[in-house]
C-alpha cells in the first residue's frame, strides 16, 4: 500500500509540475511578445531542455524550440526590412511551430493529469482505507473479560486463583 500512496504523490507532483509548466509556456510566448537575443533564446531552450530531462515536459518541445530559434532571425530581418510578403509566410510557419508546441505539451499534461487522477482513484476505491492507507472499517478487538477470582486457603493463609 505504501508504494501506491508513493506513486500517487509523485503522480500529483508531477501534475502540478506540468501545470506550472503550461501556465509559462516557454519560449514561443516569449519569441512572440518580445525582441531575444541569441544568449536569451540558448537559456530558454536549455530551461526546457533541464524540463525535459526531470520528466515535466514532453521531448518535442525541444525540437520546436530549435526551430523557433531558427525562425526568430529570419522574423527580425523581415522586421528590419519591411517585407509584408515575406512576413506574412513567416509568420504563419511560426504559429504553426507555436501550435504545435502547445497541442505538445497540452497532451503531456493531459497525460499526467490522467495518472494523478488515476492514482488518486486507487486510495479513494477502497472506503476501509484511509489516506495512510491504515484500516478504518474493522472494528479494535474488544479487550478481554476480567477472569472471575476466588479466595481459597483457610486457616492462617488466604489467597486468589481462578474459580
Amino acid at each position: 500500500m505504501l508504494k501506491i500512496l508513493v506513486i500517487a504523490f509523485m503522480a500529483a507532483a508531477l501534475a502540478s509540475c506540468v501545470t506550472a509548466a503550461q501556465s509559462n509556456p516557454g519560449p514561443s510566448a516569449a519569441i512572440l511578445n518580445s525582441d531575444l537575443t541569441g544568449a536569451d533564446l540558448t537559456t530558454l531552450i536549455a530551461n526546457d531542455q533541464q524540463l525535459v530531462r526531470n520528466g515535466f515536459a514532453p521531448p518535442e518541445i525541444v525540437t520546436y524550440d530549435l526551430e523557433l530559434s531558427k525562425l526568430v532571425p529570419e522574423g527580425q530581418d523581415i522586421l528590419a526590412k519591411q517585407d509584408k510578403i515575406r512576413a506574412r509566410a513567416w509568420s504563419q510557419k511560426m504559429h504553426a511551430v507555436v501550435s504545435a508546441r502547445n497541442e505538445a505539451v497540452e497532451r503531456f499534461a493531459a497525460k499526467a493529469r490522467a495518472m494523478a487522477a488515476a492514482a488518486g482513484n486507487i486510495i479513494r476505491s477502497d472506503p476501509c482505507r484511509n489516506a495512510m492507507g491504515q484500516n478504518i472499517c474493522q472494528a479494535p478487538e474488544p479487550a478481554p473479560e476480567p477472569r472471575r477470582m476466588c479466595s481459597y486457603g483457610g486457616g492462617g493463609t488466604v489467597g486468589q486463583g481462578p474459580c
